[in-house]
Parts: structure tokens; sequence; C-alpha cells
């Protein structure tokens, strides 16, 4: 594990996998719709994912990556479509995460 999550330490890597849970995806599952809020972010573990925007290929995420972070935080909208095993011949294995949002206080 530690040769994926490169800078945590211990007690981080230890919080991060027990706030998720691990899963293979196969290919062509969707994890972010571009323009559509996002319910869990996603740790690449091993494999590949395509990301576009616009219907426009535009970059892939590999072993190492969060995908949907910042809109999951942010609790905007996805600004890409991101898709399993996009020019790869294995689906992605991943950490997801569908921890709950805070909900801010007035």
């Amino acid at each position: 594990m530690r040769s994926v999550f490169i800078g945590l330490d211990d007690a981080q890597i230890a919080r991060l996998l027990a706030a998720g849970a691990f899963c293979d995806l196969a290919d062509g599952t969707t994890l972010a719709v571009e323009d559509e809020r996002l319910e869990k972010i996603y740790f690449i573990c091993a494999g590949r994912v395509g990301v576009t925007i616009a219907g426009r290929e535009v970059s892939h995420l590999e072993r190492g990556n969060f995908v949907g972070e910042v809109a999951f935080l942010t609790e905007k909208p996805a600004t890409a479509t991101v898709i399993a095993g996009r020019s790869s011949s294995k689906g992605p294995s991943s950490i997801s995460s569908s921890a709950t949002k805070r909900k801010s206080r007035a």
C-alpha cells in the first residue's frame, strides 16, 4: 500500500482505508459525469481511467490519483466525465468513499 499512497504516513493511510471500500471496476464504469454532483470520491489503486470534457478525451488518470475529490468536497458539479478502463486492458481497482458531507452551520 505504501507504494500507492506516496507522501502519506501510516495514520493517514489507515484513515483513508477505513473511510472507504475497495472495489474492482469493470471497463466502462462511469465514476463521474460532467455537470452532475458526486456522492463518492475514488482513489485509483491500479488501472486507468479516461477523462473527457464536452465529449473530448483530455486526460488519463492512473494509480495514485483521486477522482472527483474537488467536486465532492466543494459540493459543486463535476467538471469532467470519468470512465474506468479507457485505453487499458483491465478496469481499475479503487477505493471508493461515500462519506457523508458535512452541512455548514449558519
